[in-house]
């Protein structure tokens, strides 16, 4: 599906005048960035190159690869002494084994905090870093596909996640006192946790990720 049927199915379901194209094209825009967080997409692998500056052991990677999603970083390559550097998952195990943080020497070993990574040992020249990293998806123009999910997957997950969310704003509860709960916003977010599945499972074939929910179940 194109962005402009997307957007076109969902004003059709979700028939509320507060919900038209420009809503629900904002309301698309998080989603895709939510899932691009949620799922290792194997099109979203980037290269990209990061100086740690002399006796830094913290680096603001943003201010050089805008584009950087702060999860899914296995592999560092050390431009400057031609060496892979150990990753380590969090910045606790790296500072286990080097508690000092003040070794001088070649960066040997990393640690990815959200957008800032922690280097180890304290260079006293520049050195570069080379990081394979997943980027932050690219959300298309409206007349524009969303080349990166399978197009079989586009109803449920989109259409249906843009439905979900727009429901749950707008049932306000009063069903609750009826015992009916929030039927739409239960049904299309059904359907859109199937999508979410169906797309993990897809990408497995490429890689490893990880997964949590976007709404609260």
């Amino acid at each position: 599906m194109k962005v402009s049927e997307i957007i076109e199915s969902s004003v059709e379901i979700i028939q509320d005048g507060a919900y038209q194209e420009d809503e629900v094209t904002a309301i698309l825009d998080q989603l895709i960035l939510a899932i691009g967080s949620l799922v290792r997409i194997p099109s979203a692998k980037r290269i990209g190159s990061v100086t740690i500056n002399a006796t830094e052991t913290c680096t603001n990677i943003k201010d050089t690869l805008t584009d950087f999603a702060p999860l899914y970083c296995s592999r560092v390559w050390n431009t400057t002494t031609e060496k892979f550097v150990k990753v380590y998952d969090s910045l606790e195990l790296l500072f286990a084994d080097y508690p000092d943080f003040e070794d001088e020497g070649d960066i040997e070993a990393v640690a990815f905090e959200d957008f800032m990574l922690w280097t180890q040992k304290v260079v006293q020249v520049d050195q570069a870093l080379s990081i394979i990293y997943h980027a932050i998806p690219a959300v298309p123009s409206v007349s524009g596909k969303i080349d990166h999910i399978p197009a079989g997957l586009h109803y449920n997950l989109l259409v249906c996640g843009i439905a979900a969310q727009c429901f749950g704003e707008l049932e306000d509860g009063f069903e609750m006192a009826d015992g009916e709960g929030k039927p739409n916003t239960g049904f299309f977010a059904a359907r859109f946790f199937k999508g979410l599945k169906d797309y993990r499972n897809y990408v497995a074939k490429y890689s490893k990720h990880r997964m949590s929910s976007f709404w609260s179940e």
